[in-house]
């Protein structure tokens, strides 16, 4: 399933990649997720800026049908790949997520770009949960869950911007 998402921030390009590779503003982005725990660690592979985080989510909010994949907490691990910024400030990210443990993942990438009022990061990944008979319902189930999730750390990321 396609997860397609067209997030905005108040400041150029620049100012945003700083953001979302700073540990202390991806601290902020687990509380909000409302992460049991998290790890995190921010690299660099030549040109390229790595965020991998791994945290553990809470289950009591998910469908039944979830749950029972996971009945004491997800744990999700996540990669970002972050590129070099091309000459408009713009980047571009591969982003992998996995489910640890579970038969499910998220392939894809984000383009950070820059806009009049700042800048424009749009998010597409395929949400692929293999399970026979099941993984397109999972899917389904899963997907507003990651669309909520993204949409809470778009909203931190505003709010980081702005008291800075």
């Amino acid at each position: 399933m396609m997860i397609e998402l067209d997030l905005t921030h108040p400041a150029p390009p620049q100012a945003v990649f700083e953001m979302l590779t700073d540990p202390e503003f991806i601290e902020k982005r687990c509380a909000a997720s409302d992460a049991l725990s998290f790890t995190q660690a921010v690299t660099t592979d030549g040109p390229n800026t790595v965020v991998s985080v791994e945290r553990t989510l809470s289950t009591a909010e998910l469908p039944e049908l979830l749950r029972n994949f996971a009945r004491h907490g997800i744990k999700v691990h996540e990669i970002l790949t972050w590129g070099p910024p091309a000459d408009d400030g713009g980047r571009d990210v591969q982003v992998a997520l996995d489910f640890v443990g579970q038969p499910m993942k998220m392939r894809g990438n984000m383009r950070l770009v820059p806009t009049p009022n700042g800048s424009a990061l749009a998010v597409r990944a395929e949400l692929k949960a293999a399970i026979p008979l099941l993984g397109g319902k999972v899917e389904k189930v899963t997907a507003p869950f990651i669309i909520k999730a993204i949409k809470t750390e778009e909203k931190v990321g505003h709010e980081w911007l702005t008291n800075r």
